[in-house]
This record gives structure tokens, C-alpha cells and sequence, in this order.
């Protein structure tokens, strides 16, 4: 146990004020959402027409979820009277200690396992090099997947980059920070936007794992997290990408030891300073990351079955009754800046039906992201995750309650939002937060596993077995990732090859303009980053009639067109056949079509 001496105990508001006031909060939502509902249910085309909807398509889809959903009102203003009855109740009881001169401890559970030899010590300083090492690999790959329209906003417009702050589909903080290098630099090199954003919290990150974790629950705890996280192939492939995954584990990992902290206070509970910069962090990782809200959920759903217990067992509850009080002003925080996504939500309203993944994928995609691999090893690891669970729950859910209730609350919500819901993304990605409590399980177990055995040298070996098993079953996925990077497009060659050819024909005295047709609107943004004087046309913008229209303003004889066969929808499929010209570029090819083949195949010419 070590005391942390508090010098200052103005810091810790009365608990009932506290509670008064976020009661106060939580009744005013209620009876907002409650009328909300109401005007919904009078004059729900007058609520509508307020909002200048860019397509009657997208006015059309917003009204049929407004009368599909809105009796879901009436679910929510119940649910927000409940939450202001459970802070009534709360007040009652939360106990209203008079400011005391001098300093108050709190008490904080320091769980140190073995004290390492130099030898473990290497092991561990191993484990961060290699994760850092194993993160960076990816530096200068070209753009993949989201991170085009990332960096798009990143080297766009002021006006770009405010239009799509509060939106939800945006990592804005990242983005910020390439932004923010942009604006100095000037550059477009992928590695020079990508390099601060991920030494901004990829260095932190690596020393939380290495020392606050290690002196809080043990050094096998830290191996773990350094080995998981290192290896793991989804978090690799996303790590230095100029998006929220790897900032919202670092404000996660923040966000799990505060909370933790703030469980674990006196009796007094957590001080203000503690639930402010709770509450800070957790609002830095939404806007680093959207599914962030659901560590956070997890977190006051924790930390609310926690204190139901106590008062159940009538035992002292302000520091749960606080905890979960903050977590509360938390959650209305995100939905009010999820309200002012709102606009970015409507106008992508009748654009497209969200996908709905089946059973089995939510299992694969659940076991990826715990065990990074959804094959035979990921029976393993979850083996493993559940002896870790009933052997910590038998022998110390005392001692790590706060640990163990928010790693069962997790999974508790993951299946009822994947059973509640229609998500249109569930994936291993959006899941990397899980294995920041299960894998302190893991190594919780592992110390008292590792108590029964005879001698320190049998006890260190048994450390760096757990830590070879679970690299183990990482490597494949790590190895799967690495043959993903090998076959992945590249972007920059293709661009590079373009302008090339386009060069070509600029000096025959042919005019020359770039042009982007596909039906995977990524692809198009992607390549657009290398090549941003391109025209765009996807299947979004595909009419015949702006087509031509395009064509005729920018009067081009040859348009150069980067793609790979396949990439091109029906509409365009003809190009390959119709080029004059075609330039391998790795695993792409450029194409030079005459304006005059657009015309004979596009109808309506």
C-alpha cells in the first residue's frame, strides 16, 4: 500500500453539493428529452424543415428514422429521471465530511508482483523497443483505407478542417496535430505528417505500460501489454496512421488508472481535480476516437454496479457514488458534441444502408481484437482470459474489484450493443481498448500463479513463459499484417507514374488532366492526396450528363486515369480496353484514354 499525502483538501468538494448538482443536470435532460419527444411526435415535419437537408432523399430518410425511433424518446427521458433518482439517493447517503485542517491520504493499492532482477529488466525494456520498432515499420507506407480522408482534412482548407471538427466519422485531435505540422512545413510526405502525431502519444503510452503499470500490477502486467500490443497486428497496422486508434488507447490507458484511483480514494472520495481531469481525458479520447464512448460507458457502468453493491451491503459508497457521478457529466458532455456532429450525420442521410455483420463475425471480430488472431489460437488466449477471471474473482475480487467489474461490465455492453444495434462498423479496431483491463486480469492471475511456486528463478521463469506464449500467439497475426503491407497498393508509385505519363503527352503538345473514376469512394480520396489537381468521379457523381459537363470546362485531349482493373466500376469498366496506353505501376496501372473514348461509351454524349 502506498499513501499519497494530500495537501490541499479544499480539493475535495462536499460530496452532496456535488451530487446535488449533477442530480440537478440529469433532471434538466430528462424533462428537455421529454419535451423533445413530444414535439416530435405534434409537428415532426415543422422540427425537420429547420435543417436545409442538401438532398430530398436524405429529408425523406431522416423522416422515416424520426417516426421509426422517436418512441425511443419516451425510453430516454425515463432513463434520465432514473439517473437523477440514483444521485437523490446517492446525496442521501454519501457522507458529508467537515474541510479538516492539515493533509488527508489517499490510499491507493500499489499490486508490485516480483521485484525484477536485471535480466527481467532487459526483458522488458526489450518488449518497448520492439513494439516501437514494430509500429514504425508502416511510417512510410503509402495511404491506406480512412486515413485519405484524414489527411485530406488535415492538408484542406480552414474551412475543411471546421466543417468536420465535430464530426463523429473524424479524428479531429490527430488530425489537429497534422494540421498543425502541415501549416509549418508545407509538406505532403506521409512519414512528416504522420511522425509527431505518433510520437505525441505513442512515447507516453509506451511508459505508462513500462512503469506506472508495472509498479501498480506487477511487471508480468507490463510484458504483457508491451508483447500484446507490440505484436498485435491491427493496432500495427493502425499505429502511426494519422488517426484516433492509437490516441484513444493512450487516453484509455489514462482514463483505467485514474478511475481506478478514484474507486480506490477515501472515504471523502475522488478530489474535484481528479473527477476534472477524468472527465478531460475522456472527452480527449472521443475526440481522438468515437468508440471511445464505449470505455467510457463501461467505465460508469463499473463504477455504477459497484456502488449498487455497497449500498446494497450498506457499506461506504462516496468514492463510487462520486466516481460514477463524474462519469455521468461525462456521458452528457459526448452527447452534446454528438449533437453538434449532427449535421455531418443528416447529410449523409439516404446515401447508403449500413451493413449489418452476422453473429460469427462479431465473435471473430471480438476474439481479434483479445487475442489478435481469430483462428485456433484465439481458443487459447480466451482460455486463458477466462482462468484469468476465475482465478483472480476466487482469490482477490476484493482487492481488484474495480478491475474485474469493469472487464465483466465490457463485455457485458459489447454483446448488448452488438444485439441492440444495426452497426455499420464492429471492428477488431474499434475494440483494442478491451485488452487494457483484461490483460491487467491476465497478469494479476499470473502473479498468483507465480506466488505458489518454489525459488525466484522458478518464479522469473514462469513470467517469461507467459510473456513467450502470448507472443506465440500473436505471431501469426503479426505475420498476416506483414503479407498485407507486402500486397497493398501503392498509392505514391501509381501517383509518381501518372504524372509521368502525363508528362509524355504534355510534350507531344497534347493537353493533359488527371482523372479518378471508381466505385470505392476511398480509393478515389487516396490517390487524390498524391495527385490533388485530379477530378474525382465515383459512382456518387457518375450522371452522364455532369460527366460531360466536367469534361467540356476542363477541355482535355487525354485524361491519365491510376487505377487497378479491377477497382473500376460497370460504368467505367471499358477503360482498360479503350486506353492507349497502359504503365504497370507495382500492382496498378495507368491508363491514357482519348476524350473522344468517353464520348462513344459514356450515353448521352
Amino acid at each position: 500500500m502506498t499513501t499519497l499525502a494530500m495537501s490541499r483538501p479544499s480539493r475535495w468538494p462536499n460530496p452532496q453539493r456535488l451530487l446535488t448538482g449533477i442530480q440537478f443536470l440529469w433532471a434538466l435532460v430528462a424533462v428537455t428529452t421529454l419535451i423533445v419527444t413530444v414535439l416530435l411526435y405534434l409537428w415532426p415535419d415543422e422540427l425537420l424543415g429547420l435543417y436545409p437537408f442538401r438532398d430530398p432523399a436524405g429529408r425523406q430518410a431522416a423522416l422515416e428514422l424520426l417516426l421509426r425511433f422517436r418512441s425511443l424518446g419516451w425510453v430516454a427521458a425515463a432513463g434520465a429521471g432514473a439517473v437523477a433518482v440514483y444521485l437523490w439517493d446517492a446525496r442521501r447517503h454519501a457522507v458529508a465530511l467537515p474541510a479538516a485542517a492539515g493533509s488527508l491520504p489517499l490510499t491507493v493499492n500499489h499490486l508490485i508482483a516480483i521485484e525484477p532482477s536485471a535480466l527481467v529488466k532487459r526483458l522488458l525494456l526489450v518488449a518497448v523497443v520492439m513494439a516501437l520498432v514494430l509500429w514504425l515499420l508502416p511510417l512510410n507506407d503509402s495511404l491506406q483505407d480512412d486515413e485519405a480522408d484524414k489527411l485530406l482534412v488535415s492538408v484542406g482548407s480552414w474551412q475543411n478542417w471546421t466543417s468536420n471538427f465535430f464530426n463523429t466519422r473524424v479524428n479531429i485531435l490527430p488530425i489537429t496535430l497534422a494540421r498543425l505540422v502541415y501549416l509549418v512545413t508545407q509538406t505532403r510526405q506521409e512519414w512528416l505528417l504522420r511522425l509527431p502525431v505518433f510520437l505525441t502519444f505513442a512515447l507516453p503510452l509506451l511508459y505508462l505500460w513500462a512503469v506506472p503499470y508495472r509498479k501498480r500490477y506487477g511487471l508480468v502486467t507490463s510484458l504483457l501489454l508491451l508483447i500484446f500490443f507490440g505484436l498485435h497486428g491491427v493496432l500495427g497496422e493502425y499505429a502511426t496512421k494519422v488517426q484516433g486508434y492509437l490516441p484513444m488507447l493512450t487516453f484509455a490507458t489514462l482514463q483505467f488508472l485514474l478511475w481506478t484511483d478514484m474507486l480506490r480514494s477515501s472515504e471523502r472520495g475522488p478530489t474535484l481535480a481528479q473527477g476534472l481531469l477524468w472527465i478531460a481525458l475522456t472527452v480527449s479520447g472521443f475526440l481522438s476516437h468515437n468508440f471511445a464512448l464505449f470505455f467510457t460507458v463501461a467505465q460508469v457502468a463499473a463504477a455504477f454496479v459497484i456502488d449498487v453493491g455497497l449500498r446494497l451491503s450498506r457499506g461506504k459508497r462516496t468514492s463510487s457514488a462520486l466516481t460514477t457521478a463524474y462519469g455521468l457529466v461525462a456521458l452528457i458532455i459526448l452527447a452534446a458534441l454528438s449533437a453538434l456532429g449532427l449535421r455531418t450525420i443528416l447529410d449523409h442521410l439516404g446515401t447508403g444502408q449500413p451493413t449489418v455483420i452476422s453473429l460469427s463475425a462479431f465473435a471473430r471480430q471480438l476474439a481479434t481484437a483479445m487475442t489478435g488472431s481469430a483462428g485456433f489460437a484465439a481458443i487459447i488466449g480466451l482460455a486463458l482470459y477466462g482462468a484469468a477471471l476465475v482465478l483472480v474473482w476466487r482469490r482477490a475480487r476484493a482487492q481488484y474489484r474495480p478491475e474485474l467489474y469493469l472487464a465483466l461490465v465490457s463485455i457485458a455492453l459489447l454483446g448488448a450493443f452488438y444485439f441492440l444495434t444495426t452497426p455499420r462498423y464492429f471492428y477488431a479496431r474499434f475494440l483494442l481498448w478491451l485488452p487494457l483491463v483484461w490483460l491487467v486480469l491476465l497478469g494479476i492471475a499470473t502473479r498468483e500463479v507465480t506466488a505458489w511456486l518454489p525459488g525466484t528463478t522458478t518464479r522469473r521463469a514462469a513470467i517469461v513463459g507467459c510473456a513467450g506464449l502470448l507472443a506465440a500467439l500473436l505471431l501469426p497475426s503479426q505475420l498476416n499484417w506483414q503479407a498485407d503491407r507486402a500486397n497493398a497498393i501503392n498509392m505514391r508509385t501509381a501517383a509518381a507514374a501518372a504524372r509521368d505519363l502525363a508528362s509524355r503527352y504534355t510534350a507531344e503538345g497534347q493537353s493533359v488532366g488527371y482523372l479518378l473514376v471508381d466505385s470505392y469512394g476511398n480509393y478515389s480520396h487516396r490517390m487524390w492526396f498524391y495527385l490533388p489537381e485530379a477530378d474525382v468521379l465515383s459512382d456518387r457523381n457518375r450522371d452522364a450528363g455532369e460527366f460531360a459537363k466536367l469534361r467540356r470546362q476542363m477541355q482535355r485531349e487525354v485524361w491519365i486515369v491510376p487505377a487497378a482493373r479491377n477497382e473500376f466500376s460497370d460504368t467505367y469498366a471499358w477503360i482498360p480496353d479503350a486506353a492507349d496506353e497502359v504503365v504497370q505501376a507495382g500492382n496498378m496501372g495507368v491508363y491514357a484514354v482519348q476524350n473522344a473514348a468517353f464520348d462513344r461509351h459514356i450515353k448521352g454524349q
